[in-house]
């Protein structure tokens, strides 16, 4: 008996059910399309950590020579540069307004020999000039109206929030939120600058991206501050400067006893929620006045 190739069958064999298998499938697809979520709601705050990870003191306070030694580039050259710009520009304001003077001077002088008699009781137009020049006061205050906090170290010049309206008894439970879309938030009833105590303010390091909050990563780049560096405050057309002495990392109900134990002096507080994207704890960074 022959046996023709045609007539062999092959019958696939079942696949045996396990589950095992069907849970590791399971897990895999879960992790993707969490990650993808997570990724796609936590998009800003992911770019917020790449820049303070690559972002190193070291780094940028060693980047003073650039290129090769036959042709030297440094920050110190171009800054020579800019000076010299400067100094350029500088000397072209002071011949134009020395012209200007000449003109304005031979004109005067015109007129003085026109008018000018021998009497002894006229005064010159020089000295009436003068004596009007000295009446006028050209000292302008060129402050902004609001009331601003200024960080220069990491770029931050923000409006700040300042609340009367709140009653004491409801501060704790108020939600202030809506208050932190225009800007920083001074907490209320707390010091005013210029006055013996503590200035607290607080705002946002991270928030949801999709709600359009212009301020909500204005505190993101404060761990980056250190002891010695400065911030300002605009207020009342005033502007007052401090100097940061210390950095910490508290719980949200520790926060209220640091506060309290520097009023002895005049003080500003700044906070915001860290790490960044979490709101378990507080970075909390306080400075001393320097006049």
């Amino acid at each position: 008996m022959s046996l023709n190739i045609d007539d062999i069958v092959i019958t696939p064999e079942k696949k045996k059910f396990s589950l095992w298998w069907e849970i590791r499938d399971f897990i895999t697809i879960f992790v993707i399309i969490f990650g993808f979520g997570w990724l796609f709601v936590n998009a800003q705050l992911v770019l917020i950590l790449i820049d303070n990870i690559a972002w190193n003191d070291t780094v940028k306070a060693n980047e003073v020579v650039l290129a090769t030694p036959t042709k030297q580039i440094s920050i110190n050259n171009i800054e020579t540069k800019k000076e010299e710009k400067i100094e350029n520009s500088d000397n072209l304001e002071n011949l134009k307004r020395h012209l200007l003077e000449k003109k304005i001077n031979e004109k005067l002088n015109h007129i003085h020999k026109k008018y000018r008699t021998d009497s002894i009781y006229k005064p010159k137009y020089n000295d009436l000039l003068k004596n009007n020049i000295k009446s006028y006061n050209i000292k302008f205050n060129v402050l902004p109206p609001d009331a601003r906090l200024t960080i220069p170290k990491i770029w931050v010049d923000v409006h700040i929030v300042t609340l009367s309206n709140i009653p004491i008894e409801k501060i704790k439970k108020a939600d202030y939120d809506e208050y932190l879309y225009d800007g920083v938030v001074k907490y209320p009833y707390t010091t005013d600058p210029g006055q013996k105590g503590n200035v607290f303010i607080f705002g946002h390091t991270s928030y949801y991206w999709w709600k359009k909050n212009p301020y909500g990563t204005v505190f993101s780049k404060i761990p980056r501050l250190r002891h010695g560096d400065i911030m300002e405050l605009t207020w009342n057309w005033k502007k007052y400067k401090y100097e940061i002495f210390k950095k910490l990392i508290l719980s949200p109900t520790q926060v209220s006893w640091v506060y309290k134990k520097y009023k002895n002096w005049e003080f500003l507080t700044i906070m915001g929620c860290y790490p960044i994207g979490s709101d378990s704890q507080r970075m909390v960074i306080i400075a001393k006045r320097v006049k």
